[in-house]
């Protein structure tokens, strides 16, 4: 049976399309009711490879994940990749006539007085989330400024917005799934809010999110991103770069992938077996040094990305690693640290189940939509209690 806080959503990978349908409980527990996954062909470059491919996969993974749960999905809470998203950094002020508490309005009235991109032809806002705030004389920062006494508020508020034509598309995959709202939610940002703690958001953290295709590095600071670089390299790449230089075939290579060890000492007796009966044998060298040759290049666009961020990260600063890219190849962890002079973190949901990177924009997306969600119940139940006590009256 549906409850009020059960909610879906859509996490739109480069190389798999999933659904999940389930709720989070007060005390932050997960209840997973249904999830379904489908493959497709993907996008590269801001451009998806086939529309058809992608709209028959969303339509897929969705019937299988309303099948699984036994409900009816009215509402998608769609997670946009971040290759459709952008991030605008912006102070706004608020002054006042007079010092009082501040209050959600006021907030909201900040929020919506440095929103500028309403009638932007390219792109629009699905999110603002306050980097943090200072008050009359800016001598302190704070998280939360509700309740405070103050006459200038000023926040360093992120603006997060996607691609018109990318929610142009879903909203029309939506009309033809039957779906009566749908609503927008950042990837990499949903993950930053989820997976790393609000003590640790206090300073800035970078999360790298290395998927199949496409990876992004996002700049994470109180409840907003600082800045989100995204770019067209992953995990697949080690895959197509061991097809290419063994001349074999991709579901071969894939396979010799999810095999690399990069923290043996191999020697030129050594190989890796792929296919049937160990049709296909690699040498364990040339396949480690193909995969550090990739890795290589994906910390070199880390490395860029950190900088364009402007983010002064010293050398005990840890990236914060997800996603299925590279995290499945052993020693690729280590090996990365190494090459970017950092400590490397994995992170993954601490969800029964889903406890793998693989999940952890799948698991993020549930939880910030269930956040959002109970937000919204909350509003319209205080909305109810002013009816009621206005015809009560």
């Amino acid at each position: 049976m549906a409850k009020l806080n059960d909610v879906a959503v859509l996490d739109i990978g480069s190389k798999k399309i999933s659904v999940m349908i389930g709720n989070k409980t007060p005390k932050g527990v997960f209840n997973v009711k249904g999830f379904g996954s489908c493959y497709y062909s993907g996008f590269s470059g801001g451009k998806w490879f086939n529309v058809q491919d992608l709209k028959s996969a969303v339509g897929k993974a969705l019937h299988v994940a309303e099948a699984e749960s036994g409900l009816k999905a009215k509402k998608l809470y769609i997670g946009v990749p971040s290759e459709f998203i952008a991030i605008v950094v912006k102070e706004v002020v608020l002054a006042r006539g007079r010092a009082q508490r501040i209050t959600d309005a006021d907030v909201t009235e900040l929020f919506e007085q440095g929103d500028t991109y309403k009638n932007h032809s390219r792109y629009t806002t699905i999110g603002n989330f306050a980097i943090y705030y200072t008050l009359d004389d800016k001598t302190r920062r704070f998280v939360e400024p509700r309740g405070i006494e103050a006459y200038k508020i000023t926040g360093l508020v992120s603006y997060v917005l996607c691609e018109r034509s990318f929610t142009s598309l879903f909203e029309n995959i939506a009309k033809d799934l039957r779906l009566k709202e749908v609503e927008y939610v950042s990837s990499i940002w949903a993950e930053g809010m989820s997976l790393l703690s609000e003590d640790k958001r206090y300073r800035r953290q970078l999360i790298a999110d290395v998927g199949y295709i496409t990876s992004s590095v996002a700049v994470v600071q109180g409840d907003g991103l600082v800045s989100l670089t995204s770019f067209s390299l992953g995990g697949g790449h080690v895959a197509s770069d061991i097809a290419m230089m063994f001349e074999v075939p991709f579901s071969a290579a894939e396979e010799v992938k999810d095999k690399i060890d990069l923290s043996l000492a191999y020697d030129e007796t050594s190989y890796y077996e792929a296919g049937e009966n160990g049709k296909y044998r690699f040498s364990a060298l040339d396949v480690n040094e193909i995969a550090k040759s990739r890795l290589d290049t994906i910390a070199e666009f880390i490395s860029e990305s950190i900088a364009q961020s402007g983010f002064e990260c010293n050398a005990h600063c840890p990236v914060y690693l997800t996603g299925n890219g590279v995290t499945t190849i052993r020693g690729a962890k280590e090996y990365l640290s190494q090459v970017l002079k950092k400590p490397i973190e994995i992170i993954a949901p601490d969800v029964p189940c889903y406890n793998k990177p693989k999940f952890s924009s799948t698991i993020a997306l549930l939880d910030v939509a269930s956040d959002l969600n109970a937000q919204e119940l909350t509003g319209l139940n205080k909305i109810l209690q002013n009816l009621l006590s206005k015809i009560g009256g």
